[in-house]
């Protein structure tokens, strides 16, 4: 059986994202773009899993094991490819005097990307499902360095740190991401978005 995500519909921002070019102003109109978009991704990404698994029962965009599902879905098509040239070159004059992984001039395909983005969005949808009271999406800038500058993030977490409250944001598209990483060298498993979904699970206050 072939897998893939051909015909995949990807969903484009209204302007490039180059966040660190933006103000507040244009930040929270993305953050408000990308929110409202996030139902009709949950449904379109549901709608490719059963696309692909006519005779499975109702995916429950709403239950985080539905986390499962989509991810045993997602693991066979995710694609790996070589960085073009001149990415390549790039990547390597970067980061080659870290070694190991670092030497690694595979990439994971944009379609794989986009797929990624949306299953990304979905698990964001199902956090914000499950405890409305406690998690909210924003975005923000604490300075240039952050690395998640104007990006939309989950608030709410509460991680301890010793005897100290720490407000961790959770960007779930990178999340996402990183696990889909581990196609690179076949450490992923069907329960990695859980697992993590879990351990972020532990981190909501009760409200």
């Amino acid at each position: 059986m072939k897998f893939e995500l051909s015909n995949y519909e990807v969903l484009l921002p209204p302007y490039p994202l180059e966040y660190e070019k933006w103000d507040e102003a244009q930040a929270q109109d993305y953050l408000k773009w990308f929110v409202s978009k996030i139902p009709e991704r949950v449904d379109y990404v549901c709608w490719r899993y059963h696309k692909d698994n006519i005779f499975s029962s109702k995916l429950n965009p709403d239950d985080p094991e539905s986390l499962i599902r989509i991810w045993r879905w997602f693991l066979p098509r995710a694609k790996v490819e070589q960085m073009p040239k001149e990415v390549a070159e790039a990547h390597l004059a970067a980061f080659s005097h870290l070694g190991g992984r670092w030497l690694d001039t595979r990439q994971l395909s944009a379609c794989t990307e986009y797929a990624i983005r949306d299953i990304g969005m979905m698990m964001g949808h199902i956090f914000t499902v499950n405890f409305p009271q406690a998690l909210y999406w924003t975005t923000e800038k604490i300075d240039k360095r952050d690395v998640w500058l104007w990006h939309p993030v989950l608030k709410g977490f509460v991680y301890m740190v010793g005897e100290k409250k720490t407000f961790p944001p959770l960007e779930p598209i990178h999340i996402v991401g990183v696990q889909a990483g581990k196609v690179m060298d076949r450490r992923a498993t069907a329960s990695d978005l859980l697992n993590i979904y879990k351990y972020w699970e532990d981190q909501i206050p009760v409200i």
